[in-house]
């Protein structure tokens, strides 16, 4: 993918993205598009075969919240290769490039940290597959692993692998985004402090003194607003390529950890002497995979709460700016316009049009992860 010089250190993980059919080249040809079709139809059989193999494999409750989890992870690589390559193919291209208009604009300070999101991800997609690979050998060690095994551990390391390239994309926009509207908010207080010694009160509640100007410069004002209204429109531009992939992921990572909990559970009750000696790692291993889901769960819903809020606190700085100016101040005008468009747009991080993605996203997952879980226990045998 083409993108601004600032972010060429992800064009690896952009290239892992190209491969694996969840990111677009700089131009969508028809082969690539023909490529990814091709990943998208096998996906349909690699599906059904795998969870054909489960039902063979293992019975009851488990067997069907695990397939339930696949179901909603294979949904949301696939819907992820449909938005980037075939519904919006030039869309995340843009983005980069708006958000360095935005930085030319604004004189954006920009911190190349780029690398240490990709150590991240690397470190994360590592530990993933390292525990997929020893789960993985533990059970060849006690001969339970089937030639079947592999094609079921293979093609969900393959999904995971998917499902981490667009979570990372998604991540470091939302980090982007949130240092851009932090930027805007600090402009906006240098602005008032330049013009009127603005002051700040210890509990971060933003007052304006007595001004020495009668108004502040409406160019510049003018100025925010526009680049405020800029960065709403890549908020926008974001959930449109992510929305749908990020709603099927939050699905996913319930039914996940739902299955994992419920595995590890009815491990407790495993009686053959084959099946006791696995227990202890196996419960491990279920424990590692929760742990993932929920760092990952609380990871995107922090991004999304930092965002919306630093957005909507542009804000809360007018109002308390509109309080000290006199009714006839022309910069009043501009300050109110601006108020109205934080409340108009909502400036927010969102799964589509089902939920907005902030800290409550994190209540709605562990409540349906423990109703499920009670469900799923009264079937376990």
């Amino acid at each position: 993918l083409a993108i601004p010089s600032i972010f060429t250190s992800i064009n690896y993980i952009l290239r892992v993205g190209v491969f694996l059919g969840v990111a677009p080249t700089p131009s969508v040809s028809k082969l690539h598009k023909l490529y990814v079709l091709l990943l998208l139809v096998v996906s349909i059989p690699l599906f059904l075969t795998s969870s054909y193999l489960k039902m063979s494999i293992k019975t009851g409750i488990v067997a069907l919240i695990e397939i339930t989890s696949d179901f909603f992870l294979t949904l949301a690589t696939s819907s992820m290769g449909l938005y980037i390559i075939f519904i919006h193919p030039s869309k995340l291209g843009q983005v980069f490039i708006h958000i360095k208009y935005f930085d030319g604009k604004m004189s954006f300070p920009f911190e190349e940290r780029t690398k240490l999101y990709v150590l991240s991800f690397v470190l994360h997609s590592s530990c993933h597959l390292l525990f997929s690979a020893l789960e993985i050998w533990k059970y060849y060690q006690y001969d339970v692993l089937h030639i079947s095994n592999y094609l079921i551990h293979t093609q969900r390391i393959l999904r995971v692998f998917q499902k981490n390239v667009f979570m990372f994309l998604w991540l470091l926009l939302a980090i982007e985004m949130y240092k851009r509207f932090k930027f805007l908010n600090n402009s906006l207080l240098r602005i008032v402090q330049d013009s009127c010694r603005a002051a700040t009160s210890p509990m971060n509640v933003y007052r304006v003194e007595k001004c020495e100007t009668k108004h502040y410069p409406i160019k510049q004002l003018r100025k925010i607003s526009e680049m405020h209204n800029h960065l709403c429109e890549l908020l926008d531009e974001i959930n449109q390529i992510f929305g749908i992939p990020i709603l099927f992921y939050v699905l996913f990572s319930i039914m996940y950890i739902v299955y994992n909990t419920t595995f590890a559970i009815q491990e407790v009750f495993l009686e053959s002497e084959k099946e006791v000696q696995l227990k202890g790692s196996s419960n491990y291993f279920s424990l590692c995979y929760i742990i993932f889901a929920f760092v990952e769960v609380i990871c995107l819903s922090a991004a999304g709460d930092y965002v919306s809020g630093e957005a909507k606190r542009i804000k809360d700085i007018c109002q308390n700016i509109l309080v000290s100016l006199n009714i006839y101040d022309p910069s009043k005008v501009e300050l109110m316009q601006l108020a109205q468009q934080v409340a108009y747009r909502n400036p927010q991080l969102a799964a589509s049009s089902f939920f907005e993605i902030d800290f409550t996203i994190l209540g709605f997952t562990l409540a349906n992860i423990t109703s499920y879980i009670i469900v799923a226990v009264q079937f376990l045998k």
